[in-house]
């Protein structure tokens, strides 16, 4: 018993060890409850979305900093990232709706990697791509069991 208590208190503090990489700052979830399909409303909604994100200074915390050059570590140059987002919500009737989001992704990014000069010194590699296309597509369907004028209750299920 001692064992599985100390595994789920290890599972728990994983998700808290999150690391930033490379940009991946784009995320398809949309907060706004309207379009999860929390609302009775019937009929379908289209939302459009934009996002430029360019991310090209290097931190330490809250402090600027420059590029390491850490031997087999790689220095962040610069990431741009131009997102685009298409949700299609359909509201079938109060109990029953779906959603479809279509993401669109440009990329670019520039990094040096540093390398072993085969001399016990470091070599510098620029390395750079760009890259775009269609992310992970989603179809989410949802189930509602349960509705007052307060609080709704049901079910998401979906690829």
């Amino acid at each position: 018993m001692k064992r599985f208590q100390k595994l789920a208190i290890a599972s728990l503090l994983l998700p808290f060890t999150a690391q930033a990489n490379c940009g991946a700052e784009f995320c398809s979830l949309n907060t706004d409850w309207d379009i999860q399909g929390v609302t009775n409303k019937p009929g379908v909604r289209l939302d459009v979305r934009a996002e430029y994100i360019n991310l090209d200074q290097l931190r330490q915390g809250s402090h600027k900093t420059k590029p390491a050059g850490e031997l087999d570590e790689h220095d962040e140059l610069r990431t741009i990232n131009r997102n685009y987002l298409a949700t299609l919500d359909w509201n079938i009737n109060p109990t029953w709706g779906v959603t479809l989001k279509l993401p669109l992704i440009d990329r670019a990014h520039k990094h040096v990697d540093n390398e072993d000069d085969g001399f016990g010194g470091v070599e510098p590699e620029l390395e750079k791509w760009d890259f775009s296309g269609l992310g992970d597509i989603q179809a989410v369907g949802r189930y509602r069991f349960y509705a007052d004028n307060k609080q709704n209750a049901g079910i998401r299920f979906g690829l």
